[in-house]
């Protein structure tokens, strides 16, 4: 059952945000359909990846972005530790996010006893997250 309605919650993203005209539109669309399904996804976290990142050598990072800024979150307070306004990707709350880097799905510990997540409709908060980069 968890099965199938993990992915039917990514499923329904594009016609939530179908009728949306501008960003702030587009990612309170996204939050209100993540957070559709609490016993699944305990919380969600949408970044928007910004700047050019400059390489160490010819070629290298150039085009990357260099920043995350918080579009929008569901099942975290505002402020969380968790859900950082804005971070370097080099030196943020997530090294996972290099899937930024690399444009590709990964995964994240959230085992690290540093951070206090909420556990949504469950009795024990999640130890691993998917991270997802969507397409312009």
């Amino acid at each position: 059952m968890i099965d199938d309605r993990r992915p039917g919650t990514l499923r329904d993203l594009p016609s939530a945000n179908a009728p949306t005209n501008t960003e702030a539109e587009l990612f309170d669309a996204v939050c209100a359909q993540l957070s559709t399904n609490p016993r699944n996804l305990a919380f969600t976290l949408c970044y928007l990846f910004e700047g050019e990142g400059e390489g160490e050598g010819e070629g290298e990072g150039e085009g990357r972005p260099r920043t995350a800024r918080l579009a929008c979150a569901s099942g975290l307070e505002p402020g969380h530790a968790a859900a950082s306004a804005v971070f370097d990707l080099e030196a943020g709350p997530w090294p996972e996010a290099a899937v930024a880097m690399t444009n590709a799905a990964g995964t994240a510990d959230l085992t690290r006893p540093s951070i206090d997540l909420p556990s949504g409709a469950r009795d024990k908060p999640p130890r691993q997250a998917l991270l997802l980069p969507f397409g312009q």
